[in-house]
């Protein structure tokens, strides 16, 4: 019998995880015992910080998501989804949007889809493909490309664990067409996690190899040859309405930014 998962709209390809869920408990005949698995969030993560999931938005529902970062950086994006296998979405930001001064706003919208591939059983994770061409931080015109760039074309497995309901493991390639220059044009591999610590607070963790951007001619870099390792904690105070924060590059890998705090706010509604 299928296991009712919390990535029952979510899809898998790309990598596959080590192990499975171990078997649900018995229940107690005697005194009814309080049960160790914590319910999911009722928002299901989209991306964690940078990592996307196999996560999707229902049929006709609609996700508003505004991004701040350093520079007074500012990234909204709306996404629909269109059925529950397919979602679409549309995205522009810049510099300077908050404080003082005229802001350095991006060259162009961008564009973001979703398909699910193959939803969650108990045997296998969630399966999707995607494409997302919204990059985070500065815009360099000689190098075509933002600070952080955008994951392009990727694939993601995501798995929920029947021993612990609200937690997921993700991992997932991806290829950016669009953005670097001959040494950056490589595959990235990515990875990270998400524990429910109840109904309303969750907790992230995700790494990615960075190894389609390591030429320090483009950016400068403190550490080539590290990924970029972020964390944040999000709480949903309100039926569809989160905030999240951010903090990244724990691993110090930027010369740019030293340990970048952000916030999100995310809005989502059914039609």
């Amino acid at each position: 019998m299928i296991q009712k998962s919390r990535f029952r709209s979510w899809h898998p390809i790309g990598v596959a995880f080590l192990a499975l869920a171990s078997p649900a408990l018995g229940q107690a005949e005697a005194p009814p015992r309080i049960p160790l698995a914590i319910p999911p969030p009722q928002l299901p993560p989209l991306e964690l910080i940078d990592v996307p999931t196999a996560g999707m938005l229902e049929r006709d529902t609609y996700d508003l998501a505004i991004r701040t970062f350093h520079a007074g950086g500012t990234v909204a994006r709306f996404r629909l989804g269109l059925t529950d296998q397919a979602q679409i979405g549309a995205s522009f930001g810049g510099l300077g949007v908050l404080g003082e001064g005229s802001p350095e706003w991006y060259p162009r919208p961008e564009l973001h889809f979703k398909i699910r591939l193959l939803d969650e059983t108990t045997s296998r994770p969630a399966w999707i493909v995607g494409f997302d061409s919204q990059g985070i931080g500065a815009w360099f015109d000689e190098a075509g490309r933002y600070e952080l760039k955008a994951r392009g074309i990727h694939s993601v497995l995501s798995k929920s664990y029947s021993a612990l309901e609200g937690f997921g493991l993700h991992a997932g390639i991806s290829y950016n067409p669009l953005e670097g220059g001959s040494q950056d044009d490589r595959p990235d591999l990515f990875a990270g996690l998400d524990l429910a610590i109840n109904l309303q607070w969750n907790w992230a963790l995700e790494y990615s190899t960075a190894l389609n951007d390591d030429d320090p001619d483009l950016i400068p870099l403190r550490h080539p040859g590290r990924g970029y390792l972020n964390t944040a904690v999000s709480v949903e105070f309100a039926e569809g309405l989160s905030i999240q924060f951010n903090v990244r590059d724990l691993f110090g890998r930027s010369e740019l930014v030293d340990l970048s705090r952000e916030l999100v706010i995310t809005y989502r509604q059914s039609r």
